[in-house]
């Protein structure tokens, strides 16, 4: 098994991850979340989620 690098941004500082560290982190997808100082990546979720059914 081989560890894959993950870039240097994703590291999070000693103090943990602020809301003003969002707007200065290069390539950051835009489903990112930042929950108690760490970036949470999240995936989009499909379509089907967002339907409302008919009553």
């Amino acid at each position: 098994m081989c560890a894959s690098s993950v870039p240097d941004w994703l590291i999070p500082p000693s103090r943990g991850f602020r809301t003003e560290d969002l707007d200065t982190l290069p390539d950051l997808p835009p489903h990112t979340e930042l929950i108690d100082g760490s970036l949470v990546l999240v995936s989009p979720r499909p379509g089907f989620h967002s339907v409302v059914p008919p009553s």
